[in-house]
């Protein structure tokens, strides 16, 4: 009894979790997360079915081995979950303070009627009261232009960014990028381009990442990867309506990454 009234439970809450960012944000969270959301409708048909197998007794009907090795799967997966999840909790960088060169604002996704999501406004807040704060510091707004936007994202970032008292001279557009690498290594080439500059100076000089708290970690890993050497970052907080999934789907992104670089050596740049 208790069993099929916690199994009822779970897939209320990841169907309610699903149905609310729906109703809250129809326009932006099928848009920017489409690849991850279906999660939560998966586990509330998982956490459904399973008192209705209970009832027919699937279970017993499983040899010992099999739940050995079943329960196995699962307590190893919860044990690789957890690691990354606390590597993604404690970033490296964000405690360092210097007087950046550069500043890179990372994307994170726009609504069809070309408006920055609330996670994307929080990481725009803070560039521009680090930008503030860091007179000389130039910023790059990185992200491209996926199929279901009217434009690129870094078209709506530096307008923003200006809104909010940011000199435009002081911003760059870097308007290719589909995904974090792409943010870093096109705003390498970028910045080599527009200050006449090669790019290993690029790599040599003093950057700031700006992105949100759940993204912090990947993308400071990513950009040591890449090649940077003097990096600090500052992190946005994240909506708490969002924080469930963007924290999941980032430590499933977090192994990801792990599992490439272990089996490819990759990423890497040049």
């Amino acid at each position: 009894m208790i069993f099929n009234i916690l199994c009822f439970c779970l897939s209320a809450f990841f169907l309610g979790y699903f149905v609310i960012m729906q109703i809250l944000s129809p326009e932006t969270f099928l848009a920017t997360i489409t690849s991850f959301s279906i999660v939560w409708i998966f586990l509330a048909v998982i956490f459904a079915i399973l008192p209705v197998l209970k009832g027919k007794k699937f279970f017993e009907r499983i040899s010992l081995k099999l739940k050995i090795l079943g329960i196995s799967i699962f307590l190893a997966l919860i044990i690789v979950f957890t690691v990354n999840f606390i590597q993604i909790l404690n970033p490296k960088y964000t405690k360092v303070d210097f007087q950046p060169n550069l500043v890179i604002l990372l994307g994170g996704g726009v609504t069809k009627n070309s408006e920055l999501t609330d996670m994307v406004k929080s990481r725009v807040k803070v560039a521009s009261e680090y930008l503030k704060q860091n007179q000389n510091a130039i910023c790059v707004v990185t992200g491209g232009k996926l199929p279901y936007m009217p434009c690129s994202e870094a078209e709506i970032l530096k307008p923003y960014l200006m809104e909010l008292g940011i000199n435009g001279d002081r911003i760059f557009e870097e308007k290719n990028a589909q995904d974090t690498i792409q943010n870093f290594i096109y705003s390498i080439e970028l910045i080599s381009k527009e200050k006449n500059i090669s790019k290993e100076e690029v790599l040599n000089s003093k950057v700031t990442i700006i992105t949100n708290d759940f993204h912090i970690a990947r993308a400071e890993r990513l950009a040591k990867r890449l090649g940077f050497k003097n990096i600090s970052s500052r992190k946005a907080k994240t909506p708490f309506l969002y924080r469930l999934n963007c924290y999941s789907r980032e430590i499933c992104a977090y192994i990801k990454l792990n599992l490439r670089i272990i089996f490819t050596g990759n990423p890497k740049y040049r």
